[in-house]
């Protein structure tokens, strides 16, 4: 849970957002986008991984755009505008493209935050080399201008972390039902009801979850974060453990310790400053 804290303060630094960067596609089904607000930063590859599956994403929305719009040319070209049913598929037709638009502006805010954060990232590592080689650089800061005397490129440690990517579920709905299960597979009886007894079995029903607009949306299939099951219908949380400690890096002010956005830097002279 500390480490999952301190990725989502960092990453709410960058992007500022209240909500779960989680995109849930309505137009292309089973299709669940995260921000880097929920995507371990640690390793380069996790982040490149989630961050291709929304450039991946983007011209799939295209595609159905393409086709809805050819739709709508197709019925104003043959249809009779005075029928009603040429107003019920227009006004179908329109609705789908409006939620196609959508959400290619909500995959766009996904991809800047992605791109805002990888860019700060990459930022931290060039700065913290300057530090190392006691070089000089001023840095412009939503608080304003500091240089690098009064800045310092800080390492948060964190131990062994499990998780690449987490979707927060809510309003889990659980059923199940009796089935019979074999008490082990060395048993062997002439009777052979001997060998088996009534198991309950869970079956995962629905779940909700926040989206980035900070809407409930209720969905049926397994997040991100937990495989499914289908012989056992439940849903188990997938880990990766990793042996070495990874960091992130954040800029602070020496002064205050407040951790700071980046605007743009540069390099400066030491003897000037």
């Amino acid at each position: 849970m500390h480490k999952l804290f301190l990725l989502f303060f960092f990453n709410l630094l960058l992007v500022g957002s209240i909500h779960s960067q989680v995109f849930v596609s309505q137009t292309i089904k089973d299709h669940i986008l995260l921000g880097p607000e929920n995507v371990s930063f640690q390793r380069k590859a996790t982040a490149i991984h989630y961050f291709s599956k929304i450039n991946a994403f983007q011209p799939k929305l295209e595609e159905k755009k393409a086709g809805v719009q050819k739709d709508i040319e197709d019925l104003k070209n043959s249809g009779n505008p005075n029928k009603k049913s040429f107003k019920k598929k227009m006004k179908r037709f329109q609705s789908a493209l409006d939620g196609i638009e959508k959400e290619q502006t909500m995959v766009t805010l996904l991809s800047d935050a992605w791109i805002k954060t990888m860019k700060y990232s990459e930022t931290m590592l060039e700065l913290s080399g300057l530090q190392k080689r006691n070089e000089c650089f001023e840095v412009m800061t939503s608080l304003g201008k500091y240089t690098s005397e009064q800045l310092v490129v800080d390492r948060i440690e964190i131990s062994n972390p499990e998780i690449d990517a987490f979707i927060p579920i809510s309003n889990l709905r659980e059923t199940g039902s009796y089935v019979k299960c074999k008490k082990s597979p060395n048993c062997f009886s002439v009777n052979e009801e001997d060998c088996y007894v009534m198991c309950y079995k869970k079956t995962i029903s629905a779940y909700s979850i926040k989206d980035m607009e900070g809407k409930t949306v209720e969905l049926k299939n397994a997040p991100l974060n937990m495989e499914y099951n289908k012989r056992t219908k439940t849903c188990v949380m997938k880990k990766q453990k990793v042996g070495k400690v990874s960091r992130l890096l954040i800029l602070k002010s020496k002064e205050t310790d407040e951790i700071l956005d980046v605007a743009n830097w540069s390099k400066i002279d030491c003897a000037a400053n």
